[in-house]
């Protein structure tokens, strides 16, 4: 359980320090519209892979 409690944490801490910049390059190549719009999309896409993995997971 320790082990993955700091693999969250590390990943977590990670994506706060990376996430940033990814979205601050997107948005100088693509503009910020365009990249705010894709990260929905991709969140959107996301969210559904999610609900479709607890959905077979309760049904099997």
């Amino acid at each position: 359980m320790p082990a993955a409690l700091a693999r969250v944490s590390t990943l977590t801490y990670s994506s706060l320090l990376i996430g940033p910049v990814v979205v601050g390059r997107c948005a100088d190549a693509f503009g910020l519209t365009a990249t705010l719009a894709g990260t929905l999309v991709l969140l959107a896409g996301m969210l559904g892979m999610g609900l479709r993995a607890v959905g077979t997971a309760r049904s099997a």
